[in-house]
């Protein structure tokens, strides 16, 4: 990516993140998302079948000032979002990871830009994948375009891990909407 969707990414994800209806622990700062709270509850409303409520019920609802839970959580939302794109998808995701160490313990933005992107990821696959891409369309323009860009850098990225199925067909398909606009 361009350097100044880089410099904008984490900020920008943070904004979109932020329009999913009731989310728990909304918040409009790393340091407010870092405890992995309103992540989960982002995924468990992308796709509530399999982000359940055994997913749910494994958050640590309020870890308080503890890194160390945080970054528990964090593992548990990481490893749930990487299931479900390699299982579900088919989607290996290895140049991705982020260290959920270093969002948990130092809130650091570029490894929480790259889980958020993981997370945009599952939208963009989800049953309810227009409304959230309208979502996305009716933010301001330069947030928007910083979006976009990280769905195309994810698209073309992600390499599947098993032949052409339906999911890689969408995959380009998304790939040529974003592409397109």
């Amino acid at each position: 990516m361009a350097s100044s969707v880089d410099d904008h990414l984490c900020e920008s994800l943070v904004k979109w993140i932020n329009t999913f209806d009731n989310l728990q622990g909304k918040s409009d700062s790393v340091l407010g998302l870092s405890d992995g709270v309103a992540i989960a509850s982002c995924l468990t409303q992308l796709d509530p079948i399999y982000f359940n409520e055994d997913f749910s019920s494994r958050i640590v609802k309020d870890p308080g000032g503890n890194w160390r839970i945080r970054v528990s959580n964090l593992k548990k939302v990481l490893k749930a979002v990487v299931d479900y794109l390699s299982d579900v998808h088919g989607l290996e995701l290895d140049a991705f990871i982020p260290d959920v160490n270093d969002i948990g313990e130092k809130q650091d933005e570029e490894q929480m830009g790259r889980l958020l992107q993981l997370v945009l990821g599952i939208t963009i696959h989800c049953d309810g994948k227009e409304g959230y891409i309208q979502t996305i369309r009716s933010m301001e323009e330069s947030v928007q375009h910083v979006v976009m860009t990280a769905i195309q850098h994810l698209l073309t990225n992600c390499t599947p891990s098993t032949p052409v199925t339906s999911s890689s067909r969408e995959l380009e398909e998304m790939q040529e909407e974003v592409e397109l606009y």
